[in-house]
């Protein structure tokens, strides 16, 4: 058994596009070596700033001999079909055997053996396949070659057994060999290696850490050490880590100072100018206030312990919040509603008008959403509209866009905007995914729910959707966002009318058109609230409950969903529900026609007791069904009493009856029965 170890050295692949490149690096492999038959005891994949490799282990020096019996067409085919199976096969009409099958006719089989080559000149070809087949998310080009790669390739390490695998990769050539490179500043000569060991410890030794895992633990190490005793805590951030992760290869984490002067500002530029701009994390101290402290990850060792590192990294960060402090100035004199002059000539989308429009729409939406939704008061949902959007036009979010939102709710608070409209322009994004927080203040949430209303019927209108692989516009998120905000706030509310609300804001829609967009638009919400489901409840529960014929109320799906969970759990449930599809079949596969017409004289005893048991929960659902949320706990309570008399119906009572007026009389008062359930849960689906 042998191992196989694989290094493509390059230029600085990018931080983001190196999780992602493992990942399909090894998948890759694995997907080769199983077509190949070579077999081993372990795979690895690992990247880092320089470098994408995967050590496999265990592989046998020569592939297995292949034996295979082929069928081919029946003996009395066609001339040609069966020459283009002789040829596939590669043997000869005399060397194949007939064979009767199974009554089908004679066939003619091929038994086909293929010696297993030498696994070091199927890596060599594998690894060229590799190449050539790779995805990124972004290539380049570079000299002459006309390969591409995510960065320019500088060198190919293949070894197996400790020899050089022959990889010619294209003239002029890059040939495969059994050396790579340290640290680019530290130790950049080239190092001898003979296997995955001796790579690893050599290259640490001269200050690369090759796996991703421990450059991370390195980081987060130092990260404890350096803040041990002095009452800071890092402000987690699991995508930053990831990302200093993969652009550095020997970690060095140093803690810089934040001048007090500029701890005036908003907390959130001082952590986005750090974050986005210079790749810093930021700290707390015990109260989570932001500290005027910051960590930088360097991937260089000094004499002086990373000092002029520091220096030079506070003098960015200066310059960066110098701007930020003179942007925070010029910004805050300038009343907020202001701004969305500038918008108007600012587009959301080309056929949908501009930044200023939606606004307009804005406000007519969520005074229309006020009818169904009595969150908030009119003027104040016209005041947060007409405010949502002018921070895109100030400086600070022209530097910092990812700032929206978080400034507009800034300078309105500094310029005595009431509490809650400063809430609510800073809340109308979110949520942005299934983690981000969802608001909860009422008019943070009628303002966050006519956004994104507005946003999916709008595209939808105009013929706009996504498909299976892109997404542009992140239109199934703004779909998981109204979801989240009905569920999570527990809005009664009505997709279609919701739908329809946001339609009617469109001056240029037709409205001969919005029985169509309406449908599309729910329909395309329902299958993201089935994903959303999924976790959460069993496939034919959601797909009973949220299947053909849901009225798009979200809220009341996700009540009934949790109490129907609870119902089916107990063996009353269960009785019930294996009732209801006796009552279904039956009523499907009879062919009487009845009116419905129930005549209780011709009831036996159990009929009578079933009857009698209907007409009580009858009494009972209406008040429960009602209700603008039906309490399903109660409703199934109450369903749950037909689940005895119904088997003792089934148990003594023959339905289909010879006597045409029992046998009717049977089939109405089963289908009272479904009428009834189908009232009060969506059991047909199930």
């Amino acid at each position: 058994m042998a191992e196989f170890l694989l290094e493509i050295f390059s230029e600085e692949i990018p931080a983001r596009f190196q999780p992602l490149a493992q990942e399909h690096l090894l998948t890759l492999a694995q997907t080769k070596l199983k077509k190949l038959s070579l077999e081993y005891t372990s795979i690895q994949a690992f990247s880092g700033p320089r470098r994408l490799g995967l050590v496999v282990r265990g592989l046998p020096l020569h592939q297995p001999d292949m034996h295979e019996e082929r069928k081919g067409p029946r003996i009395e085919a066609a001339s040609q079909a069966i020459q283009g199976f002789l040829a596939s096969a590669g043997v000869s009409r005399e060397e194949c055997t007939e064979i009767e099958v199974d009554g089908k006719g004679t066939f003619l089989f091929a038994k086909i053996s293929k010696k297993g080559e030498k696994t070091e000149k199927l890596l060599a070809e594998m690894i060229q396949e590799i190449i050539q087949e790779f995805h990124w998310p972004k290539t380049m080009r570079w000299g002459s070659y006309a390969m591409a790669w995510a960065r320019p390739i500088r060198g190919i390490l293949a070894l197996f057994e400790g020899r050089a695998l022959p990889v010619l990769l294209e003239d002029p050539a890059i040939l495969s060999t059994h050396t790579t490179q340290g640290h680019r500043f530290l130790s950049p000569q080239a190092i001898e290696v003979k296997d995955f060991s001796e790579y690893e410890k050599k290259l640490e030794e001269n200050y690369v850490i090759v796996d991703g895992s421990k450059r991370q633990k390195k980081i987060l190490d130092q990260i404890h050490h350096l803040l041990e005793g002095k009452d800071l805590y890092l402000k987690e951030d699991p995508g930053l880590l990831e990302e200093v992760t993969g652009l550095v290869e020997w970690p060095r984490v140093l803690m810089g100072k934040i001048e007090d002067r500029f701890m005036t500002l908003p907390s959130e530029v001082l952590m986005t100018s750090m974050k986005v701009h210079q790749r810093y994390f930021s700290l707390q101290d015990k109260k989570g206030t932001l500290a005027p402290f910051f960590l930088v990850v360097s991937n260089m060792e000094t004499a002086d312990k990373g000092h002029q590192i520091v220096e030079g990294n506070e003098r960015v960060l200066r310059a960066r919040l110098r701007d930020a402090i003179f942007f925070w100035d010029q910004d805050v004199k300038v009343p907020l509603h202001k701004w969305n002059h500038a918008l108007k000539n600012r587009i959301f989308h080309g056929e949908l008008g501009s930044i200023q429009e939606k606004g307009e729409r804005l406000a007519g939406l969520g005074t229309t959403l006020l009818l169904q939704l009595p969150l908030a008061d009119t003027d104040e949902a016209q005041e947060a509209a007409r405010l949502l959007k002018a921070d895109l036009a100030t400086a600070m979010v022209g530097e910092f866009p990812e700032l929206q939102g978080i400034m507009g709710s800034y300078y309105a608070k500094a310029q005595g905007v009431k509490a809650s409209v400063a809430q609510a322009i800073r809340d109308h994004y979110a949520p942005m995914g299934p983690n981000d927080f969802c608001p909860t203040a009422p008019l943070s949430v009628l303002m966050a729910l006519a956004d994104k209303l507005d946003t999916l019927v709008g595209f939808f209108g105009v013929g706009i959707f996504p498909t299976a692989s892109k997404d542009p516009y992140a239109l199934r998120r703004t779909a998981l966002g109204i979801i989240r905000l009905i569920l999570e706030n527990k809005l009664d509310a009505s997709l279609p009318d919701l739908i329809g609300a946001a339609y009617a804001q469109y001056g240029f829609f037709k409205r001969e058109d919005q029985a169509k967009t309406t449908t599309l638009v729910q329909e395309f919400i329902q299958d993201r609230l089935k994903v959303y489901f999924k976790p959460l409840f069993d496939h034919d529960l959601i797909n009973g409950v949220v299947g053909e014929g849901w009225n798009g109320n979200i809220l009341k799906a996700h009540e009934e969903l949790m109490a129907l969970r609870v119902f089916l759990a107990e063996e009353e449930g269960q009785n019930l529900l294996k009732a209801y599809k006796r009552v279904a079949n039956i009523l499907k596969q009879s062919a009487d026609v009845t009116d419905g017409t129930i005549d209780p004289t011709l009831f036996e005893a159990p009929e009578i007791a079933l009857y009698e048991t209907l007409q009580g929960v009858q009494k009972e659902l209406g008040p429960l069904l009602g209700s603008s949320i039906p309490e399903y706990k109660k409703i199934f309570g109450v369903l749950g009493r037909l689940a005895s008399p119904l088997g003792s119906f089934f148990d003594n009572i023959l339905v289909q009856a010879e006597d045409p007026s029992l046998r009717l009389n049977r089939l109405a008062l089963l289908g009272l029965v479904r009428q009834t359930m189908l009232k009060a849960a969506s059991f047909e689906g199930l």
